[in-house]
Order: structure tokens, then sequence, then C-alpha cells
């Protein structure tokens, strides 16, 4: 069984979508290799569904609409699976944490977020100031963040759609099964470092600030400052990766240090694959690929729906892409009648730190575009006139006025669904307007 397989087991295993022959693979897998269980442990005692499985090994068995095996029917075997892992491995306490000890406070959030504690319990998130015991944080749309500081005073941010459990038993442990965090990790115990798992990569740190973006295929790690081990889970082969260095984690590609610089030009590529939130469309016949908007309601207005598409900003050489006053967004795309549509942006420091979300719109005063003949449109947006978006605005304090100097991260688009936009997006563009800026 090969790396690529072996993860996929343990997703499976971690989403309860195991099959009974793949239960029977993993089973024979953690039996037959110590590394592997000794992975397996790790994963599933850092993920909140430790909890969940133990509750659900206490349902009742159901069946489904499809006539298979609910989770309920599940849980035991899985179960049974962890205790194999545990006894395999000597020295390894059986030992679940029941996380009801604070080992942080809630230094900012906003937009839609979901809570896991760590019993498997969705639970009301606390406001700033607020204690949280280990579980999952989910950050379920574009304008989702969410900033926890432990106790040493070590922080880690969650922005965008993202998907992140972290525990603290005299060691910190974080999974981002995907999506993107900022840490800032003051000096960790030599012997008890700050732990990072991703499908792709494993992280060791000491002391440092850096930036993770995980998806299901790749890790992209940046360092800003001190230093970070890093391991590649397919062949465990190893890289320290220095400050101001880069390093992208992907099972075909060599694992290498990149420096990357700034840049002041961006065009978005959507032909690559999905974005952030939305429905992703490839090209077909003459058809340029497109993403989509796709329903949202915001968290602090549950009484309106959006249709809403983001897209994450990556260069082709990995560089940072800065942000100048004189900067402007262009927008092509198509709708099914006319409409006002309102664009946005996340950013962050150079350190790679979340720093604020905001507006390039005009908010309410927001003019309607109206579609050409073949329902395309071309919209521009200036960063002179930006503003912060409602979804920070508590946290205002913590974000300077304008984007200006920071680096790009996200660009996302809306409509109000009442509107019935069929907004769609065919290509993004950061123009400086000083066109020698380019050079």
């Amino acid at each position: 069984m090969n790396q690529s397989e072996i993860e996929d087991l343990f997703e499976r295993c971690h989403t309860h979508q195991l099959s009974d022959e793949q239960m029977g693979e993993l089973a024979i897998l953690l039996d037959s290799d110590s590394d592997a269980a000794r992975r397996f442990v790790e994963e599933m005692t850092l993920s909140a569904n430790l909890g969940s499985v133990m509750q659900a090994s206490r349902l009742t068995p159901l069946r489904n609409h499809h006539g298979r095996r609910s989770f309920g029917q599940r849980a035991v075997p899985i179960l049974l699976l962890v205790f194999l892992a545990f006894a395999l491995i000597p020295g390894t306490d059986l030992f679940f944490s029941s996380e009801t000890e604070v080992i942080g406070t809630i230094a900012g959030s906003g937009g839609s977020l979901v809570w896991t504690a760590g019993n498997g319990q969705l639970v009301d998130l606390p406001g700033q100031g607020g204690g949280v015991t280990g579980g999952t944080i989910e950050g379920l749309s574009p304008d989702a963040w969410f900033c926890l500081e432990f106790r040493d005073g070590s922080r880690v941010t969650v922005s965008g759609i993202s998907v992140l459990t972290v525990s603290d038993e005299g060691q910190k442990r974080l999974r981002l099964r995907e999506g993107r965090i900022s840490v800032s990790a003051t000096q960790q115990p030599d012997k008890r470092p700050m732990l990072v798992w991703t499908r792709s990569a494993e992280l060791q740190v000491l002391g440092t600030q850096f930036d993770v973006i995980s998806d299901a295929n790749q890790t992209s790690l940046s360092v800003s400052e001190g230093q970070v081990r890093l391991r590649r889970r397919s062949d465990r082969q190893e890289l320290v990766v220095p400050a101001m260095h880069r390093v992208v984690v992907d099972p075909v590609l060599p694992l290498e240090l990149q420096q990357p610089g700034t840049v002041r030009f961006w065009e978005s590529d959507v032909a690559a694959g999905p974005g952030c939130y939305g429905r992703w469309v490839p090209a077909e016949g003459g058809d340029p690929a497109i993403q989509r908007s796709a329903p949202l309601i915001p968290e602090k207005a549950p009484n309106i729906t959006l249709d809403l598409l983001s897209l994450s900003v990556v260069s082709p050489d990995g560089a940072d892409v800065l942000l100048e006053s004189d900067a402007q967004v262009e927008v092509t795309g198509r709708i099914k009648s006319a409409c006002r549509i309102y664009c946005g942006i996340n950013v962050s420091n150079s350190s790679g730190e979340f720093a604020g979300k905001y507006r390039l719109d005009a908010g309410n005063r927001q003019p309607l575009t109206t579609p050409d003949a073949d329902g395309n449109f071309r919209l521009v947006y200036s960063l002179q006139t930006t503003w912060l978006d409602p979804s920070v605005e508590d946290e205002k304090e913590r974000f300077e006025p304008s984007p200006h100097g920071r680096m790009l991260d996200h660009v996302w688009f809306f409509a109000n669904a009442a509107e019935r936009s069929g907004l769609e997006v065919t290509q993004v563009r950061l123009i400086p307007v000083n066109r020698q800026a380019l050079h």
C-alpha cells in the first residue's frame, strides 16, 4: 500500500466514510506497520472525531435510505481500530482527552464559523476574550476568520473556508484539514515543539511566524521569522525552512526552498481549478472556465441570502501580491440580469498573518451593472476608496483603515440573491494604474 492510499484511508476514517472492506484494510495496516499505527493514533487523538466516535458507539444501529449501515453501526469497529493502534505502540497510554481544560482565549472572530468541542459536540463560540478548550473550528464562508491565543501568547489565525483542529495538553497540536492558517508562535519547549499536520506535510515549530495553505493535494509553507522543520508525508523527506523562504509540498514536485518576492500585478487562472467558494465549471467548447456563485446567508444578516463566489490569489512563482493605493481590480464575467455586484478582499501582512477584510464597492450606493446582449459584464473597482467589511467591524481597532501595503490573499464578489443574477466570473486582474510598476 503506497503513501497516498494510506492517507486516503486515514482521511476516510476521519470523515466516517470507511467501507467494510476499507476497514479491514486499515486493521491489517495498523497490525503490520508500527509507523502507520503511530501516525494514525496521533491524528485520531488530535481530531475531535474521537469524542463523536465514542458517543456514536452508544447509538442504536440504523439504516440509511440506501440500505447501507449508518455510522452508528460503524462506530464500534472504528473505535476498536483506535484501541488496536494504541495497543500496538509500546509506551502509549490508552487515553482519550476530554479537552475540558481551557487552552486559550479568542482574540477575534467574524463571519460564519462552527466550533466543535473536543467531546464532539457543537457548542456556541464565545465572544472575544472567551476561553476555549481543544476542538475543531470550521470557517464556512470566505469572510470567516478566527484568532486563538494560547496561554503562552502564541496565536493561530484561521481565515476563509478552513477546517482546523487544535489541542494543547502540554504540547500544541494543530491539524489543518483544508484552508489557511497564520501562526505566531512564542518560544516552545525543546522537547515539546508545536506540531502541525496537513494531508501532505508535518511541521515542527519551536518559535516563529509562518503561514500554511493546504488542500487535498498540496501544502504551501511560508516562513517569515525563525525556522520550521517540515516533513513530506509521502516519502518522509525532511527540510528545514528558514525565514523569508517558502516551500510547496506536492507528491510529484521536488521538495526545495524558494525565496518569493512581491509582485504588483496579478491575473486569475480560473481554468486551473475550483475557487474557494462557489461552483467551478471547466471550459467546454468555445466557453471559458467559470467560477459560479453559490448561496450564502451572512452570520450577521440572517434574513438576506447572497449569491457569492471567491478566488484564492496565487501568483505563478509563489510571490506575494502587494496592494498599492493606485491599483484597480478588474473583473469580467456573466450575469442573467441587471444587478449590483459587490467586491471584497482578504489581506495579510508581510508575515502572513491575517490583516483584515475590505470592501472595494460603494456599498448602498453601488450602481446597477447591466450585461450586454450576450450576458457579459466588465467592472473595475479602485483601491483608493476601500472600507472595512462589516464582518470585521467589531475588531476594527486591530486593522488598518485601508489595505494599502498589505498582501492580497482572496478576492470575492456577491450580489443579492433576490435579484436572481446568476453571477459568474471568468477572470479577475489586479492592475497598477502606473504601468511602469509592472517592470
